[in-house]
């Protein structure tokens, strides 16, 4: 992975303006009248350069973070949505995808992590899941759209297989179990909700292998003529033990709009993160999307960490303050597209 780039940037600044008449001596009796016209005069002239310029000078308190731009309150339904993350579920997913020891493609875990993320979706009221390719078995649940009109389709998904240093030993519990858990509580909570636009939750096999399930998945959807209105992708987005808060938004040319408006709701609904944008070249399931022309964002911790694809990937490390946040920042921009 190339090191990030220097995404610093100069502040505007600028000097208050002031000004400050001065007091006028004593006067004759005889020159006080017109005297006193020309300081009302001047008064008025220095008041109104005064308003012109702290106008024009003016800046806000505090600069907000790149990206982030003054606007709208929150939706308090939305607001009210999102605050219903639950770290406990997030919890309970990557344990159970970390007790499968390896999600390997080709391992026995590998199967049963994903007869268990069918059940974990088949238990939310409102989906449909199904299995997409029978070989890879990617895991889709379709929460369906109220407007038969409105057909694009928005997505967000992770990976549920994992790698380690053999091929049994791969518990996968930020890459990618963690991104997972994001999903199916997004899922879970937007189940409570109707909306014009479907919206699909991914859970993709065969990443590691390659990309395999999201490029299976993206095939299928152009066989079909599908529109998607915006892939959001859930990997590496587990790892902040400083509490930094740092999230890289990684977004194709197609997600400008909707890269702005996740900037605007990072501030809107008080998520919190220092945006950084497109740091991180390494591949992941939005590539397929990218590819096929498809507008897709992937957020991104600020590092991979030391754990990264190793035996020690485990829960214990797994940063679930930063990963709750960001899928809160997700879905309220998920409901915010797909209303």
């Amino acid at each position: 992975m190339a090191s990030p780039r220097d995404q610093s940037r100069p502040r505007r600044g600028g000097a208050p303006w002031a000004g400050d008449p001065r007091p006028t001596g004593g006067r004759s009796p005889s020159s006080r009248r017109p005297e006193a016209m020309r300081r009302v005069a001047l008064a008025a002239i220095l008041s109104i350069g005064l308003a012109l310029s702290v106008t024009a000078c003016r800046r806000s308190p505090a600069e907000p973070p790149r990206g982030a731009p003054e606007g709208p309150l929150a939706d308090p339904a939305v607001a009210n949505l999102i605050d219903g993350f639950s770290e406990a579920e997030m919890r309970r997913t990557v344990e159970a995808l970390q007790g499968f020891a390896s999600r390997t493609l080709g391992q026995t875990g590998n199967r049963q992590a994903a007869e268990y993320l069918h059940g974990r979706f088949a238990a939310i009221p409102g989906l449909s899941v199904e299995y997409q390719d029978d070989r890879l078995r990617n895991v889709i649940a379709t929460l369906p759209g109220t407007d038969p009109e409105a057909r694009a389709l928005y997505v967000a998904g992770a990976h549920y297989d994992s790698v380690g240093p053999t091929a049994d030993v791969a518990p996968g519990a930020m890459d990618d179990a963690t991104g997972v858990a994001v999903v199916l509580e997004m899922a879970r909570l937007a189940s409570g909700m109707r909306f014009r636009h479907p919206l699909v939750f991914a859970c993709f096999n065969g990443e590691e292998s390659g990309l395999l399930g999201s490029t299976s998945y993206v095939e299928h959807l152009k066989a079909a003529e599908a529109q998607v209105g915006l892939y959001l992708n859930y990997d590496s987005t587990g790892y902040d033990p400083g509490d930094r808060r740092i999230l890289d938004v990684v977004s194709s040319p197609g997600a400008a709009d909707s890269k702005e408006r996740l900037l605007l709701h990072n501030r809107s609904y008080g998520t919190g993160f220092t945006i950084v944008e497109n740091r991180h070249g390494c591949g992941g399931d939005h590539v397929p999307f990218v590819r096929a022309g498809y507008a897709a964002i992937s957020t991104h911790q600020e590092e991979h960490g030391p754990r990264y694809h190793g035996a020690d990937d485990v829960i214990e490390f797994v940063s679930f303050g930063y990963a709750l946040r960001n899928g809160r920042l997700g879905l309220s921009l998920l409901t915010h597209l797909a209303r």
